[in-house]
This record gives structure tokens, C-alpha cells and sequence, in this order.
């Protein structure tokens, strides 16, 4: 069977109830590698097992994966069950399977992506929606498409449910070839994934401190250029470079607002500013400073310089909680 046949086979035959597919997860030169620092076998998977769910579907994908797979070292499989096909090769044991493809993979946004990086994609987001399966999908390769796989996912019919089970970037962080899992946790709240991008402030600061401050630098930073467009619709500034971060400006508006916006809209001014607006209250609201201050950020917000805004915006984010 070829790649795509054998997932199929395993998926709707093995029926796993969690499912791990690392891209770029080759792991040829390292010797002995702690589950910390597993791209394979990493230790948070551990807390799947402590909830009764041990049939696990592993699914790696590089373009130099080596055989045998470091996992082997950790899981014993059964010899006889070990397939080696044309594209991939397939272990096996009673609970557990592996799927590991010597090849790139690109997100389906990507415009170099492929109809099997596609049909992949949609295959496990459909399979964990519709069977209430936990899927986590974790990058190596050093790409960082977290906006994008809420982009990817928001327009579709079942967005709400493969939120619920599916985690795309487990840390919300960028861990290139290398990774250090120790104080990473499933990020579960009442069964559902927590997405950090996705989430308002104050969901994620239920998560960590930590990771809501990186979180909350990484929109900050991002907010600099939906504020930037909207002074260039409010005033008619001119940023020649806006029309590069377009994509990343919609997404924030689409995570922020939980909407999929056209930006195109004739309200479209209107929505930024309610972007905008949000994350200030949601950031006032998770620093704990006074709620009033609102109204300095509604009054600064159409000045004609963007330097109160953030300056104020700046002052609340160093805040700390009291």
C-alpha cells in the first residue's frame, strides 16, 4: 500500500484514540536523547496514557528520516509487522503504530504545497473531529504556522470541533531542529485545547504566566501594523510596507474577533477598531490595572500619531498583577 492507503487502513482499522504527527522529526545524529528533548516520543504525550487513551498513531514526515527510527529505542515493536514500502515504513505493535515518510511536508497554505500534503492535512482534522480524537500537530522544520492553521481551519464547516481535539504547535513556540519539552503540559482545559492565538487573554493566562507574557508580546508586535492600517483607512497614511503583513493584519482581526472577516467589508473600519479595542481590554482585563483606562485608549486611538496608543499600551503590558 502506498502512504496514503496504509493511513486510511490504520485509521478506520486501528481506531487510535490520539494521534502524533511531527514534521521534520528526523532524528539521525543524536545518540541518547532524553523524552524532554524526544521529537519522536516526547514526554507530554505520557499525560495522554494517564487518561486511558494508549492507542496512539505516530506519524513522522522528513525529508531524511533514518531507519531504525530513534523511537525504536523507547517502544519495542514487533519485528514481523515492520513494512518497508515505496514511500514509507510502517511499525507496529498492539497499541501503537507509526507511519514515518521520507519526504517534505508543506502546510496547505503554502504555495509550494502538494495535493498529498493536502489530503493529509484534511484527512487527520476531519478523522479527529468526527471521532473525538486528541491530534497533535508538531513543526521541526523551524516554520511557524500557527496563524495560518487558524486561517486554515476558521472557514471550515467543523472549525469548532477540531479546535476542541486538535493542537497545532503544542508550546506555541518556534523549535526548529531542536526542542526541550520539560515544562511543556497538554494544554487542556475541560477536555478541550487551549490555542493561544486563538484564545482571549485571560484564557490563556489560565494556561501559565509565562506563556501568556509571550503571548502577549507576540500580539503586541502584531498590533503594531493592524493599527498602522488602520490610520492609512481613518486618516489616509500611506505605509508602502502594509501591503506585505495584509495576511498577517486579517488573521489578527479573525483571532481577536473570532470572525472571518472580508476585508473588503464596508464596515471594515469599524471591525479593526473593534480589533484593536478588544486586546486592549482583554490586556487591562488579565494585568488587573483600572478598567477606566479604557477611555484613554478610545481617546488615543484617533489621534493622528499612534505614540499614546502604544505608549499607554506598553505601560499596561509591563504591569504587573496585583
Amino acid at each position: 500500500m502506498n502512504f496514503n492507503d496504509n493511513l486510511m487502513h490504520i485509521l478506520y482499522n486501528f481506531n487510535p484514540n490520539c494521534i502524533y504527527f511531527a514534521i521534520g522529526s528526523a532524528l539521525p545524529y543524536q545518540n541518547k536523547i532524553s523524552r524532554d528533548e524526544h521529537q519522536q516520543y516526547p514526554s507530554f504525550l505520557d499525560k495522554f496514557d494517564e487518561m486511558g487513551l494508549t492507542r496512539k498513531l505516530f506519524i513522522f514526515i522528513d525529508p531524511r528520516m533514518e531507519f531504525p527510527l530513534k523511537i525504536q529505542e523507547d517502544i519495542a515493536f514487533i519485528d514481523e509487522l515492520i513494512e518497508f514500502n515505496e514511500d514509507h515504513t510502517k511499525l507496529e505493535n498492539d497499541n501503537t503504530v507509526v507511519l514515518s515518510k521520507n519526504d517534505n511536508f508543506y502546510f496547505p497554505t503554502n504555495p509550494h504545497a502538494r495535493s498529498s500534503d493536502k489530503f493529509l492535512m484534511e484527512t487527520l482534522l476531519n478523522y479527529a473531529a468526527e471521532n473525538n480524537v486528541y491530534l497533535i500537530i508538531e513543526p521541526f522544520d523551524g516554520s511557524d504556522d500557527r496563524y495560518h492553521f487558524y486561517d486554515y481551519v476558521m472557514p471550515m464547516p467543523n472549525a469548532e470541533k477540531i479546535l476542541h481535539y486538535v493542537k497545532y504547535n503544542i508550546s506555541d513556540q518556534d523549535h526548529s531542529c531542536m526542542a526541550n519539552f520539560k515544562d511543556v503540559k497538554l494544554p487542556l482545559v475541560d477536555g478541550r485545547f487551549i490555542h493561544c492565538l486563538n484564545a482571549d487573554l485571560t484564557t490563556v493566562a489560565h494556561v501559565s504566566k509565562q506563556l501568556m507574557d509571550k503571548i502577549i508580546e507576540e500580539k503586541y508586535n502584531k498590533l503594531y501594523y493592524v493599527l498602522n492600517f488602520y490610520k492609512t483607512l481613518t486618516q489616509g497614511k500611506k505605509y508602502d510596507y502594509l501591503e506585505g503583513y495584509m495576511p498577517y493584519i486579517k488573521l489578527f482581526i479573525n483571532i481577536t474577533l473570532k470572525i472571518n472577516v472580508d476585508m473588503n467589508d464596508p464596515n471594515i473600519v469599524r471591525i479593526v477598531r473593534d480589533t484593536i479595542m478588544t486586546f486592549a481590554s482583554q490586556l487591562i482585563n488579565v494585568k488587573k490595572v483600572d478598567p477606566a483606562i479604557i477611555g484613554q485608549f478610545d481617546a488615543y486611538i484617533d489621534e493622528d500619531s499612534s505614540s499614546n496608543f502604544f505608549k499607554l499600551l506598553n505601560d499596561v503590558k509591563k504591569s504587573e498583577n496585583k
